[in-house]
């Protein structure tokens, strides 16, 4: 979570008391206090699972872009889930039956659309939705909590007086980003590609930090 920082302040602020440094313990003093809401909040990439014994629900939630992968399965009134496909066809109420349609989509376009996954009994939760699963009634909703639409439609409201301006918008937000993403509880580096993305990323972070550690990856052949 790249803004947790910003949202432990705000939390602290409130009287919520933090154990560790790490931005998970930032989500979920956050569901405390907000509730769901407080993945409109984050900015970064995550799959997050969160037991709620109080209202008796289980919450999956998946970032707005879908960089972290989030299956599950619904088999006799009981939920499975994990960041892979692996684990859950492992159990015996999961069917391993691969689904003609998503086959054929695998092959077409190199991946499997929507909500589906190659087995017809494991679904992706999509980009930026919650499923909620009843601990009671077993029963599961999905909603969405972002919307890219609703955002591309704000931003259409923004007027810019020429291309130069637009240039500077975009390496403020491109820095705004990437510094962003330099915060961690964790050590941060940059993969080195060769190319001009990662150049220029490269570029923008050594702005921020004055020893930035890059790596560089070759492969026989």
């Amino acid at each position: 979570i790249y803004n947790f920082q910003e949202i432990r302040e705000q939390l602290l602020n409130l009287g919520h008391i933090f154990k560790s440094q790490s931005d998970t313990e930032v989500i979920l003093n956050g569901y405390v206090e907000w509730g769901p809401s407080i993945l409109e909040l984050l900015t970064g990439s995550f799959a997050i699972a969160i037991v709620d014994k109080k209202k008796d629900i289980l919450i999956l939630a998946r970032d707005r872009g879908g960089e972290k992968p989030l299956f599950y399965s619904l088999s006799n009134e009981e939920i499975y889930f994990a960041s892979e496909l692996k684990p859950l066809i492992n159990f015996s109420t999961i069917s391993r039956k691969i689904s003609p349609v998503s086959f054929q989509h695998l092959f077409s376009h190199g991946y499997v659309a929507g909500d589906e996954s190659i087995f017809a009994d494991i679904k992706k939760l999509r980009p930026g939705h919650i499923l909620t699963f009843d601990l009671g009634t077993r029963k599961s909703t999905i909603t969405k909590y972002w919307n890219i639409v609703t955002k591309v439609l704000q931003r259409k409201k923004q007027k810019f007086a020429s291309e130069e301006d637009l240039v500077v918008r975009l390496e403020q937000l491109m820095s705004r980003s990437i510094e962003g993403q330099l915060h961690a509880d964790v050590p941060v580096s940059i993969m080195l590609s060769g190319g001009v993305d990662s150049s220029l990323i490269t570029s923008l972070a050594s702005r921020s930090v004055e020893k930035l550690n890059t790596f560089t990856v070759k492969f026989s052949g």
